[in-house]
């Protein structure tokens, strides 16, 4: 068994502050590019990738690709976590399905019982 020494309030400080300034900044990142992709496609992807198309049908599809990969990143993610907590699961299971449980049940209950001659019936 591990021990594991207890935090001082100065380092559990330090370690919260760490994890906030890191999220912040990621959260930023991802902000900035989604921003960014979502001007673009009102902007410049209609004329880029559909420029033979109406302006307006052009904008839609820019759209339409955005609102794709948009629910594309959430979808991808759920089944990334699935994924994720089955590989755990099985890594944590693997041990018990190894093991023998013949042991823990008595010979006597996995046979089948015969059918008594006097049973009650439902009826009478």
């Amino acid at each position: 068994m591990s021990t594991v020494a207890a935090l001082t309030d100065a380092e559990r400080a330090r370690q919260l502050r760490r994890a906030i300034v890191a999220s912040t900044v990621g959260t930023t990142i991802e902000w900035y590019d989604f921003f960014l992709y979502s001007t673009a496609s009102g902007l410049v992807f209609a004329r880029l990738f559909f420029p033979e198309s109406d302006p307006l049908t052009g904008t839609l599809n820019a759209f339409g690709i955005y609102f794709v990969g948009f629910t594309g990143f959430a979808v991808a993610g759920y089944i990334l976590v699935c994924a994720v907590i089955s590989l755990i699961a099985a890594a944590l299971m693997r041990e018990r399905a190894r093991t023998d449980i013949s042991i823990e049940y008595d010979e006597a209950e996995l046979t089948p019982t015969p059918a008594r001659a006097s049973a009650p019936s439902m009826g009478t």
